[in-house]
């Protein structure tokens, strides 16, 4: 697989704390202009699956992000099933823009966390949602993550959480900002428009521990 980095940290957004041990693939087919890894767009080594599952399988948790994880979809399900076989227990988090649909992963509890990408982070419409896959992945186990700044940016979610029919219990809104600063300045604003409009609410709470930087 090609993957940019591997690491052990605590997991910073929607099941904030969890320690995990992370596998950040590489490259992405969107570039956002927020994004906190665009380290990740390009350079990697390759790993095999095997030596992935090897070094990920003494950790209770294992979060699969990116760049995009979904461009390498046939070795995603491999790394998954070869896990899930060797160890029953372990929690699996994918992140995903949402854009790409996974292949069918046997039937493991997978908890998708997927990120559709506004009108904020300069990509194209037509590139950043796909209506029929996230409806794919409404119907799995996801949630719904969201990068504003303003109310603009809500409605949009709101538009979006209609259209696709997505549960706001599964809607969460994080600042946006790359930065610890950006965030911190963002953060009361965006706890009010989530508590306004029922949604839940996660940080970044790697870069606000850490700040932005690899393999955090």
């Amino acid at each position: 697989m090609k993957i940019r980095e591997t690491f052990v940290s605590f997991q910073g957004e929607i099941n904030v704390g969890r320690l995990a041990f992370f596998i950040r693939t590489s490259t992405c087919n969107l570039h956002c202009s927020f994004c906190d890894s665009k380290y990740a767009w390009q350079d990697y080594v390759n790993i095999s699956v095997d030596k992935l599952v090897e070094q990920a399988i003494h950790f209770p948790r294992v979060v699969i992000t990116g760049g995009e994880p979904f461009l390498q979809r046939e070795e995603v399900a491999q790394l998954v099933t070869k896990l899930k076989k060797q160890q029953p227990e372990i929690d699996i988090e994918i992140e995903t823009n949402g854009t790409i649909r996974p292949l069918i992963i046997g039937k493991y509890d997978i908890q998708y966390n997927v990120s559709p990408k506004l009108k904020n982070s300069i990509n194209k419409y037509e590139e950043r949602i796909k209506p029929k896959i996230l409806n794919w992945f409404n119907g799995m186990n996801s949630y719904f993550k969201f990068v504003v700044e303003n109310e603009d940016d809500v409605d949009e979610v709101n538009m979006l959480v209609n259209d696709i029919g997505i549960k706001k219990r599964q809607v969460f809104l994080m600042p946006l900002g790359a930065e610890p600063e950006e965030q911190l300045a963002r953060m009361d604003k965006v706890l009010s428009m989530a508590k306004m409009n029922g949604y839940n609410f996660t940080p970044r709470f790697h870069t606000l521990v850490y700040g932005n930087k690899q393999g955090v």
